[in-house]
C-alpha cells in the first residue's frame, strides 16, 4: 500500500467524503495510516477524523497523522490550540508518535499540563505526548501509574517510554518519591497510585 499509495489517495479522500459510517471510515483511516508519509496530500482530510465520535476511526486518523511525520506539526499544535477537547487528545496521540521530531510542541504541551481543565484522559495523553517527545525522566512517575492502567493503548506506550529512559530502580524510586512530595495532598488518588507504585519498587 505505501509504495503506491499516492494512487489511492483520491478515492480514499472522497469516500471519507461520502460516508457517515464508522467502520467505513475507520477502514480509509487505517489505510491513510499503511500509506504513512505517502498519505501527506491528504493531511487536511485526515486532519477532520481526530475528532471523530468514534475512538477506532479518531485513534487510527491520529495513528495515520503520526506516520506523516513533521508537515503534520503546525496542523497538531493548531488543534492543540484551538479545538475540540476530544481532538486535542487525538492530536496529543498523533504528536507523541512523531517523538522528538515534536520538540516544538513542548512548551504548549507544558502549559496544558498547568490548565486546571487538562484532567482525566486528556491529561495522561498530555503528559504521554511530552514523554515520548522529550524522554524528561520526571515524567517517569506519571508513566509508571499509566503503565498500570486499563487503557488498550496508553499502558503499553508508557512501558515503551519508560524503556526508552532507561531508569536504574533507584532513579525510579527517587523520581516517585519526589513527586509524592511535590504533589502533597493535593491529588489524593495520584499520591494512592504513586505509593502503590513505589510499594513495587520496594520489594
Amino acid at each position: 500500500m505505501c509504495e503506491r499509495g499516492s494512487f489511492y489517495l483520491p478515492a480514499v479522500e472522497a469516500l471519507i467524503a461520502s460516508t457517515d459510517d464508522y467502520d467505513t471510515l475507520w477502514g480509509a483511516a487505517c489505510a491513510l495510516e499503511a500509506m504513512r508519509a505517502e498519505a501527506a496530500p491528504a493531511l487536511n482530510t485526515i486532519l477532520k477524523l481526530p475528532a471523530h465520535e468514534s475512538g477506532r476511526v479518531a485513534g487510527a486518523a491520529a495513528s495515520a497523522i503520526g506516520h506523516i511525520g513533521v508537515r503534520a506539526l503546525p496542523h497538531l499544535i493548531g488543534i492543540l490550540k484551538n479545538g475540540t477537547p476530544r481532538s486535542k487528545e487525538f492530536a496529543c496521540d498523533a504528536l507523541g508518535r512523531l517523538g522528538p521530531k515534536a520538540k516544538k510542541a513542548l512548551p504548549l504541551l507544558a502549559r496544558l499540563r498547568e490548565d486546571p481543565a487538562c484532567e482525566g484522559d486528556f491529561r495522561a495523553w498530555q503528559i504521554l505526548a511530552a514523554a515520548e517527545i522529550s524522554l524528561d525522566k520526571k515524567l517517569a512517575p506519571a508513566l509508571l501509574v499509566m503503565s498500570d492502567g486499563k487503557d488498550i493503548d496508553l499502558p503499553i506506550r508508557a512501558k515503551t517510554a519508560l524503556e526508552q529512559m532507561d531508569l536504574s530502580r533507584d532513579e525510579t524510586v527517587n523520581a516517585v518519591q519526589r513527586e509524592l512530595a511535590d504533589i502533597g495532598d493535593s491529588d489524593p488518588e495520584m499520591a494512592a497510585a504513586l505509593l502503590k507504585v513505589l510499594r513495587r519498587f520496594r520489594r
